[in-house]
């Protein structure tokens, strides 16, 4: 059967990738934090996680990126995930932060690919006016972000 929607999926979502890294690329930032890691929240699921991709696209460009995904833990990952990473991008562990505050205090950009209650009250909090922020999620409470917000593909 044939069915042009989910035939044009995978071009459509890597154009969206693509959108997203150019997002950041244009800033002329050298560093960024990335909120979120996994395929889906609730899960340390990197396979196909496009914003693996990205993390591995901004690194590979020179930039410094700090990521922080309260689900992934580098050590634990078993299986086809962990020979996703091990592929894909080896050095992740030491690009991992334990909390957001220092992924948000030292990039210029901030990715924003998850947006569970914590995530999104840390950015409130500590989020500044000198920093752009790429909402990959649709963000609630976005009017009380200071900084340069870019709401990208949703």
């Amino acid at each position: 059967m044939d069915v042009p929607v989910l035939a044009g999926v995978r071009e459509s979502n890597e154009t969206h990738l693509h959108h997203g890294i150019q997002t950041v690329l244009a800033t002329g930032a050298t560093s960024v934090g990335m909120l979120g890691l996994s395929f889906k929240s609730g899960t340390d699921d990197l396979r196909d996680s496009p914003l693996v991709a990205m993390a591995e696209h901004l690194v590979g460009k020179g930039l410094k990126v700090r990521i922080y995904d309260p689900e992934v833990n580098v050590s634990r990952l078993v299986g086809a995930n962990r020979r996703y990473i091990d592929q894909s991008i080896p050095h992740i562990g030491s690009l991992m932060c334990a909390e957001p505050g220092p992924v948000i205090d030292e990039s210029d950009v901030l990715v924003v690919g998850l947006r569970t209650p914590a995530v999104v009250r840390e950015l409130v909090a500590r989020c500044r006016e000198d920093q752009v922020i790429v909402d990959l999620v649709h963000l609630p409470n976005r009017e009380q972000l200071r900084g340069q917000y870019r709401g990208v593909c949703w």
